[in-house]
């Protein structure tokens, strides 16, 4: 039942996305997505995961929100290759996946937000609260999947991330072209998610662990006016 939802919030954002969108910028002759079109990548990306979850062990995370994220991560390999299945070039492919993933990605993010901004009345406060929800599920520690540790600041959230489950099960794929679909989506998100409702939000880091560093350091802003007043 959970993976027919995710099925269906997929096939239902691919197509808000791509429907209308060229399938080959630099070859307009080829036109723009269909819903038939769409059907097309989203039958290739079933097929596609199916052959990635044979070799997938699950049972290795201890919580639920990491196996799900591992799930998720293995669907944006699986839509990620549906698109080159179609010919469609690989900075295309992965442009076009990533406004997919982003849409799932707010999409699942809400009512973590909406239960924030109850509980809490001042913006930081609400993005903290936001977080650390976020912290205790999907992103929860375990073992063999996300560790990570967070404070606060004044007028800021810093969270340490050591491990990474959906970048480890990436990097196990042993595909160039998946990784750097996943640095161009997954990592990117981070720095639009604490504006989903604050257009002053503001998130930074120096370090990133699908790059090769020993850490994601990531700190989180309400206001992005405390950056240029510490300068």
């Amino acid at each position: 039942m959970k993976k027919f939802l995710i099925y269906l919030i997929l096939y239902r954002n691919m197509k808000r996305v791509l429907v209308g969108k060229l399938i080959d910028p630099s070859n307009l002759s080829r036109g723009r997505f269909t819903k038939k079109r769409v059907r097309k990548v989203y039958s290739n990306t079933w097929l596609n995961l199916a052959r990635i979850l044979e070799t997938t062990d699950f049972k290795v995370y201890e919580t639920r929100g990491n196996r799900l994220m591992v799930f998720l991560v293995a669907c944006s390999a699986s839509c990620y290759q549906g698109f080159r299945d179609e010919q469609i070039p690989a900075d295309w492919a992965k442009q076009l996946f990533s406004e997919i993933g982003w849409s799932v990605y707010t999409a699942l993010s809400m009512p973590f937000i909406i239960l924030a901004k109850i509980r809490h009345r001042t913006p930081q406060k609400q993005l903290n609260a936001f977080i650390k929800m976020l912290c205790l599920f999907p992103f929860s520690q375990d073992k063999n999947g996300y560790q990570y540790k967070f404070w606060e600041e004044d007028q800021r959230l810093c969270t340490d991330w050591f491990q990474c489950a959906p970048c480890n099960f990436i990097k196990s794929l042993n595909n160039s072209d998946y990784l750097e679909m996943f640095k161009e989506s997954w990592c990117q998100y981070d720095f639009a998610l604490p504006q989903l409702d604050n257009e002053k939000g503001f998130y930074e880091r120096t370090k990133t662990l699908s790059h090769g560093d020993d850490v994601c350091n990531m700190r989180w802003y309400a206001d992005h006016k405390v950056l240029n007043d510490k300068k």
